[in-house]
């Protein structure tokens, strides 16, 4: 899959007049080697720009390149186990001199479909960021909103049809950034349908 995005923006807000451009470009490769295990290689390459002249801090060359591989194993119908690995470098050069981000993400999933009644899915994920200077503020699109340092990430799901008009979810959330204490969240709901 071969895919092309361009956009340009002009906004007046309380700032100024900004100016804005994008554009991303993408390959996917996805094969399967037999039916237990598929694979899918993808490369994506951006530019993001602003240019605003009353607000100088929101000021923005972006240009990233980044590699995904995502690895999936099926042994059985209901149990799928998945690796997915990223690499980015994304490098500022409105910057002086220019700042650059490295993010590297491995991914850990598993999945245990119940049939045609729910699904259980546990995920663990390491992220990493490090920047090529000692800057404290930098546009948050440089590394799409990760912080610096290690990010550790762990996630559960649980979807279950109790009849054909009602839907339990249970979803759990934790993560630690930067040898900080975790932070854990945790939603339940139930819905009916009419």
């Amino acid at each position: 899959r071969l895919r092309f995005f361009e956009r340009q923006g002009l906004n007046n807000i309380n700032g100024g007049i900004e100016k804005g451009y994008g554009r991303d470009r993408s390959a996917r490769l996805r094969w399967q080697f037999v039916r237990q295990i598929s694979t899918q290689l993808e490369y994506m390459n951006s530019t993001n720009r602003l240019s605003s002249s009353n607000v100088p801090s929101r000021n923005r060359d972006i240009a990233s390149d980044a590699i995904s591989f995502d690895f999936s194993y099926r042994p059985e119908q209901d149990i799928q186990f998945g690796f997915i690995l990223f690499v980015s470098r994304a490098t500022d050069y409105y910057q002086t001199p220019d700042l650059q981000a490295d993010i590297n993400t491995q991914t850990l999933t598993w999945v245990y479909s119940l049939q045609s009644s729910g699904q259980l899915r546990l995920e663990a994920s390491r992220e990493e960021v490090q920047l090529s200077g000692p800057l404290v503020d930098f546009p948050f699109e440089l590394t799409g909103g990760k912080p610096t340092g290690k990010t550790w990430l762990w996630r559960g799901a649980f979807d279950y049809r109790l009849t054909g008009f009602i839907q339990a979810t249970v979803n759990y959330e934790g993560r630690t950034v930067g040898g900080q204490p975790p932070v854990h969240s945790a939603s339940a709901e139930i819905r009916a349908f009419f």
